[in-house]
């Protein structure tokens, strides 16, 4: 479990960080082939990803903790 705060918003949010398969997940799910999950590889708590949402908006977003 990842927590994220998106860049200009004071509040976290928690995603699972692993494959849409896994059952009883309680948070949102980030694919680690996403452009997100792709970023956060290697990342560390207080480090910032870049990446194009689906969308094609581009986003930062903060590693505040890593479960």
């Amino acid at each position: 479990v990842v927590e994220l705060r998106y860049e200009g918003d004071d509040d976290t949010e928690l995603y699972f960080y692993g494959s849409v398969e896994e059952r009883g997940i309680e948070h949102d799910i980030i694919s680690p082939r996403s452009p997100l999950g792709q970023g956060l590889v290697g990342k560390k708590p207080g480090d910032k990803v870049d990446f194009e949402s689906p969308t094609g908006a581009q986003l930062t977003v903060e590693v505040v903790s890593i479960q």
